[in-house]
């Protein structure tokens, strides 16, 4: 399972990007407007349609700009997403719903810049805003989660809550939001 994410402000043909059944054995994103997964399958002839409407998924055809996705891999890979500008986490924050979202930016950010990015007037210095709850992103090659939580960077207690329930520290892995990172986010 990969998380990975349009970083970029053109729209991703699902079929026409991930259409590979030998690479692919299915697309998944988090529809957080409707609280629903979306499902794609490159492996069924009709792409998942009978699958999804089966199990009450929605049917997954496109990835827009600053949407994440899961895709299991049959095979290790290289996706090869359409060009575009961009989409900063600045542009990005309008467009979260107050729940979970599976994100992505076009800018390389730690979680608590894009955390403060998501804050329509930027805060003072040494402030964490809380825009947001949490926000994780998935290590494939450690299957393990990093973990963020403004409250928590707030009143100085993130990594040591982060050692305790054996997530990934951003900031001692050095892992940022980077272009084609999914990520989920709680928004507030």
């Amino acid at each position: 399972w990969n998380l990975l994410g349009n970083g970029k402000n053109s729209v991703i043909p699902v079929s026409g990007i991930l259409g590979n059944s030998n690479l692919v054995g299915s697309v998944w994103k988090w529809m957080a407007a409707n609280g629903a997964w979306a499902f794609y399958s490159p492996g069924l002839a009709d792409g998942g349609v009978a699958y999804a409407a089966g199990k009450g998924y929605l049917v997954l055809q496109t990835i827009n700009p600053g949407e994440g996705f899961w895709v299991n891999a049959k095979t290790a890979f290289t996706l090869q997403l359409p060009a575009g500008a961009a989409i900063s986490a600045a542009a990005l924050g309008g467009a979260l719903a107050p729940a979970w979202n599976l994100a992505a930016t076009g800018d390389s950010k730690t979680p608590s810049a894009f955390n403060s990015a998501l804050s329509p007037i930027a805060p003072n210095p040494g402030v964490i805003p809380a825009n947001i709850t949490s926000l994780w992103a998935w290590d494939n090659a450690s299957t393990a989660w990093y973990f963020y939580a403004p409250n928590l960077e707030a009143n100085g207690t993130l990594a040591g809550y982060v050692a305790s329930k054996g997530y990934l520290d951003f900031a001692t892995g050095g892992k940022t939001l980077d272009p084609g990172v999914g990520f989920w986010v709680n928004r507030t």
